[in-house]
This record gives structure tokens, sequence and C-alpha cells, in this order.
């Protein structure tokens, strides 16, 4: 799929160094062999010696778990940096849970400023939300900073909810989620951001079942925010049907207001 749809940054979330549920395979490695001439870094965000879920079955166990944010650059990244999202589940399952970050790299452009780019893996599992939003007040905070010293920010990734004003259950036609979906305050960022999405086609896929078209519930979760210098051209979800994961990629084009 990377292959077939050439970008010129990647931003890859769920990325396994050898462990046990990738079956010892180094993903990142692999993936910088398929995406040759381009930077590279790698944001560890779940490192644990053992998850022992299922606890029910434990031949099916987790165990060794290595994994990051990997993201990817046809152009010349000037500094990376992994940065601590705020926010843990209680004891004890914070020790098998995830370490969630933000991956954020700078690319000097022309004029002088830098385009920012943020990739995105936010808390799921929060039944009283109060992790999500310690999270995305964090992010907010960082990237309004950027933008307010001229920079231009792109944020995208697995946000782990869906966009403001976004309705799932229009993918979802005579069905009701199991639980009830996340959504991102429309108040969170100035209106002069923008929640870039493509409303026709559903990201995500509850996967306590093997896929069947209309049987599982489906929604949209993978997006990207754009600063209000930054100009949306298109946006598409790359519809491989689930045949790969319980996600599907997106892919924005964008132009950068003032920069040729």
């Amino acid at each position: 799929i990377l292959k077939d749809n050439p970008a010129d940054v990647y931003l890859l979330q769920e990325v396994d160094k050898p462990c046990k549920r990738s079956h010892q395979t180094d993903q990142y490695q692999k993936l910088i062999e398929t995406l040759p001439s381009t930077q590279s870094s790698f944001s560890v965000n779940y490192d644990v010696q053992r998850v022992p879920a299922p606890v029910l079955q434990p031949w099916k166990a987790y165990g060794r778990t290595h994994s990051g944010l990997a993201t990817f650059s046809r152009h010349s990244i000037k500094a990376a940096e992994r940065l601590q999202l705020p926010g843990r589940s209680s004891w004890p399952s914070y020790l098998f849970q995830l370490d969630r970050c933000v991956a954020v790299h700078r690319i000097p452009l022309d004029n002088g400023k830098e385009l920012v780019i943020a990739n995105i893996h936010n808390a799921a599992y929060d039944k009283t939300g109060t992790i999500k939003s310690l999270q995305l007040n964090f992010l907010k905070e960082l990237f309004i900073k950027d933008y307010e010293a001229g920079n231009y920010v792109i944020a995208g990734g697995d946000w782990n909810q869906s966009p403001p004003y976004f309705d799932n259950s229009r993918l979802n036609p005579g069905k009701g989620p199991s639980h009830p979906a996340a959504y991102i305050s429309p108040d969170l960022f100035p209106p002069s951001w923008q929640w870039i999405y493509d409303p026709l086609t559903e990201t995500v896929r509850h996967n306590t079942t093997p896929y069947e078209k209309g049987k599982n519930y489906v929604r949209v979760i993978d997006y990207f925010l754009l600063s209000p210098n930054i100009q949306a051209v298109k946006v598409r979800c790359i519809n491989h049907k689930f045949k790969y994961s319980d996600h599907q990629p997106v892919m924005v084009e964008v132009k950068l207001k003032g920069v040729q």
C-alpha cells in the first residue's frame, strides 16, 4: 500500500520492533527497506516485558511487546522529538498499557519557518475521558505555540476520537455502537484550524469478530489537523476493506500558504 501510494511524509502507528505479537518481525526495518531515500524516526510508546492479556487465555498472551510511532520523510528533517503525553491508567493496568506520546518533526522551509509534522496516537481506553482531555489540551498548547511563531503545523494519525461534528451513524445504517464513541470538542481549537478527513470511508472497525462488511461497527478516528496557514487540497481514505489491519490509511494533499 505504501509503495502504491507514494507520499512526501508517512505517519505510521503501532509499528513493532521484534516481539511476540508480530512473530519477531522487525517491522520498522522492513519499512526502511520499503521506503528508500527517506529519513525516518521511531518513537517508542509500548515497551513491556510481558503483557498477560488475554488473562483467561494465557497461551495467547501478548508476551514481550516493543512498538511505537514510525515517521518517514522524503524531505530533510531538522529535528525529531518524542514528547510524552500526560495522563495514564490506574494501577496495575498502567503497567501493561502504552506510554502515549507524540512524535514531532521539523522540516525547514525556504521562507525561514518550519513545517511541523506531528505523528499522533492518543489514548483509547479512557472511560471518563479525563486522559483524552489532558492529552488534547497538551497538543493544543504545543501546536498553537508553533503556529504563533509562524510555523506550519500538520498533525495526523490515530486520535482514538472522531472529529468534531462527524456522525459515525452515517457509516452504520441500522446499527448502534457497542460502547459510546468519543468525539473531539469543536471548541478545542480556534475555528480557523481545520480537521481534515474522508467523510465517506471508515478508518477503523470493531474487531471483536472477523470483518464482514455491514456487520462490524465502523468509525472515523484517523485524520489530520491543519493550522490556518495550510490549505487542504484533497483527502481520501485508502479502502483496502481491512485486509491487513483494523485501521485504514488516510492520505491528504496540502498547500503551504506563502511557500512556493
